[in-house]
């Protein structure tokens, strides 16, 4: 009995700590490259083709009974393009909305705006550099908190009608972000049989919070650290196979608070898109497999129709939360619409970047 109490004290004292762990760090993902503009603001106008839209949901932690529910959105595409020329570059512009829920107190809402400009460095080589700007809101409700002061050693229980002892200064605040970041992308000079690219790859660096706003706190100057931020990903052909491995990682640094994660995924091509004329389009399955550092394993399946990739996303808890929440981890879906040939805007009719032909499969 007593180790049952016991174990039951060691999970509350553990989620009052998480709760606020989660407060003070920024976004995690486990398909991170579904929330581009998040890990970095150089990657508006980056994406595959012209115009990209992401939509993604995601659940963390549903058996632990403190659920945190994210839901993320964002556009990007290049502006102008069609009036400017490529030797001089292009702009990229952004959007993205984000919102996080947790089962009891706690909601953040995130709505920003990137601006990017990237140049050709020659036929296979682009660099970007993006400016992001957010208005945050955070909300917090602490009448539904529990804590761990509040543990009923004599009912081996949560007691309300104990006295927390905590006072927060604020239970609503609203803050403006900024962001800054800069990516290389190399995309590959041929494909295979299969339509494939021999070899591409991009890798970036952002910081966020770069005036370090203030965050809902029990301390009466508590700041957010700047969020440091290195990712990246390719895509090999495998000979003239028709599969492909796409390694990624996404390494974070923010004040005390280490996040990375590494995998890939393999994906076989049903049908690969055609390298000029665009008239047969993608079609693939992929699989994935990637480890969050000290946290989860994530698993991962996909598929790819034409311009749209929808994939899922399970992770395995093999953190120390595991220990309570039965390794279950949490859920996730995303959507993916990327205009590869500039249909939406009439773009492609323009000629306004070349992307049809090269720059496609990444």
């Amino acid at each position: 009995m007593l180790h049952c109490l016991d174990k039951k004290y060691i999970l509350f004292l553990f989620l009052s700590f998480s709760f606020f762990l989660v407060i003070g760090q920024d976004y995690q993902f486990s398909q991170f490259n579904k929330a581009p503009l998040l890990i970095n603001p150089a990657n508006a106008g980056m994406g595959k083709g012209y115009n990209r839209f992401n939509l993604i949901y995601q659940t963390q932690h549903p058996a632990s009974g403190f659920i945190f529910q994210d839901y993320h959105f964002s556009a990007d595409g290049p502006i102008f393009s069609h009036k400017m020329k490529a030797k001089k570059g292009f702009i990229g512009l952004g959007f993205h909305a984000y919102q996080e829920k947790s089962s009891t107190s706690f909601t953040k809402l995130d709505i920003g705006i990137t601006v990017s400009t990237y140049v050709d460095i020659d036929d296979n080589n682009q660099l970007a550099f993006g400016f992001q700007t957010d208005y945050i809101q955070h909300t917090i409700n602490t009448e539904n908190i529990q804590w761990a002061s509040q543990y009923n050693g004599n009912t081996g229980g949560y007691d309300a009608s104990m006295n927390s002892g905590e006072l927060f200064l604020n239970n609503s605040l609203i803050n403006f972000n900024t962001a800054t970041g800069l990516l290389l992308k190399n995309k590959a000079k041929n494909q295979n049989l299969s339509g494939i690219d021999i070899a591409s790859f991009q890798v970036g660096y952002a910081a966020f919070n770069l005036f370090r706003p203030r965050k809902i706190s029990l301390l009466p100057n508590d700041r957010y650290f700047v969020r440091h931020v290195i990712h990246g990903r390719s895509l090999f052909a495998i000979k003239e196979l028709k599969y492909g491995i796409a390694p990624q990682f996404l390494i974070q640094k923010q004040g005390p608070h280490f996040d990375a994660t590494i995998g890939t995924d393999i994906k076989y091509y049903i049908k690969g898109d055609t390298k000029y004329t665009g008239f047969v389009r993608e079609c693939n399955l992929g699989v994935g497999l990637f480890y969050r550092y000290n946290d989860a394993i994530i698993t991962k399946f996909s598929i790819q129709i034409n311009d749209i990739n929808i994939s899922l996303a399970y992770d395995l808890s093999v953190g120390d939360l595991s220990k309570y929440n039965g390794t279950i981890g949490g859920f996730s879906i995303g959507i993916q619409l990327n205009d590869t040939y500039g249909v939406l805007f009439n773009q492609g009719n323009m000629h306004v970047v070349k992307r049809s032909r090269k720059m496609r499969n990444l």
